[in-house]
């Protein structure tokens, strides 16, 4: 028998290659401060950021006396709202180990790691932030039977209907029509911020558009999925939900449908979204372990309820 050499008697000093480019993690898309306001606070000026809003003087329908003899002058009134600033972080620690014997970019990676989960804690407190909202419609018009029922376009023009009715600015502009086939122009339109599961019930709403059939795709975020009325939906895997609390059991998707300015998000200068990387010679007594971090000072707040209006649904059957 020839002395062929062979895997079983000169096995390789190396059995697995090793990918270094790693796979995407699970991260949903961030939809919640797409419509934000975002104001900065300087530092030493404590804790909590003040904006005033003036209310609209009234009309002034009743002719001036024609004796010329002095009126009542009108007072000024406002509005202070504050905000409480917070600060939010976490941080993996690290063995010299894992460093020295894996070949995975372990630093690199948790960096990453670090950043998507930096974001996603602020999209997830200012999801939480909408929901609290004081005015909210229920769809009504659907046929499951449910309190509320599936979303038709009778709910939709009752949600324009209240946002006009207060006032409230659209966000984004008109998207004007083109020779091209299969497309529709878009109206001015409010952002609705919805949970992903809701997707084919906004495809069963009366008029409803795809991004796809929009005139242009020029800007338009990851997360759009499409416009309905006076409503531009975006969606995302952790929009609001609230689990089997309808009328029947089922759960409630919560979807924030905002105007311009009606809510913002204010971070602390010099103290916002940082990585935070800590030698070992730092961070352990005999050099052991490394620590990598992050730490973010913000405070989000409504800063008109008028202006937000919470549209919740539930499933057709």
């Amino acid at each position: 028998m020839a002395n062929t050499v062979s895997p079983s008697n000169f096995p390789s000093p190396q059995q697995i290659w090793y990918e270094k480019v790693l796979l995407a993690i699970d991260s949903p898309n961030l939809i919640h401060t797409i419509a934000a306001e975002r104001r900065r606070m300087a530092t030493g000026n404590g804790k909590t950021w003040r904006v005033t809003r003036m209310d609209p003087l009234p009309t002034a329908v009743i002719p001036l006396p024609e004796d010329g003899s002095e009126i009542a002058s009108t007072p000024l009134t406002k509005v202070d709202i504050d905000v409480q600033l917070s600060s939010y972080g976490q941080y993996v620690k690290i063995s010299e180990q894992v460093v020295m014997t894996n070949s995975c970019p372990i630093l690199n990676s948790t960096t990453n790691l670090l950043g998507d989960s930096m974001k996603r804690t602020e999209d997830e407190v200012v999801r939480d932030m909408l929901i609290a909202t004081a005015t909210h419609i229920d769809c009504t018009a659907g046929v499951n039977g449910d309190s509320p029922t599936e979303p038709r376009y009778a709910d939709v023009q009752e949600v324009d209907r209240a946002m006009m009715s207060n006032n409230a600015w659209t966000i984004s502009k008109s998207i004007e029509a083109e020779n091209k086939f299969g497309t529709a122009p878009q109206r001015q339109a409010y952002f609705a911020m919805a949970h992903s599961d809701t997707s084919s019930a906004w495809e069963n709403v009366l008029g409803f558009t795809h991004r796809s059939a929009y005139p242009s795709q020029n800007s338009l975020s990851a997360s759009e999925y499409g416009q309905v009325g006076s409503l531009r939906v975006f969606l995302s895997s952790v929009g609001a939900v609230k689990e089997n609390a309808s009328a029947l059991g089922n759960d409630i998707y919560e979807v924030p449908v905002t105007g311009m300015e009606a809510y913002a998000i204010i971070d602390q200068e010099s103290y916002d979204d940082h990585i935070i990387y800590k030698d070992p010679r730092y961070s352990d007594a005999l050099n052991q372990t490394c620590t990598l971090g992050y730490k973010m000072r913000m405070g989000c707040a409504i800063l008109n309820d008028a202006w937000i209006t919470l549209f919740r649904m539930t499933l057709a059957n």
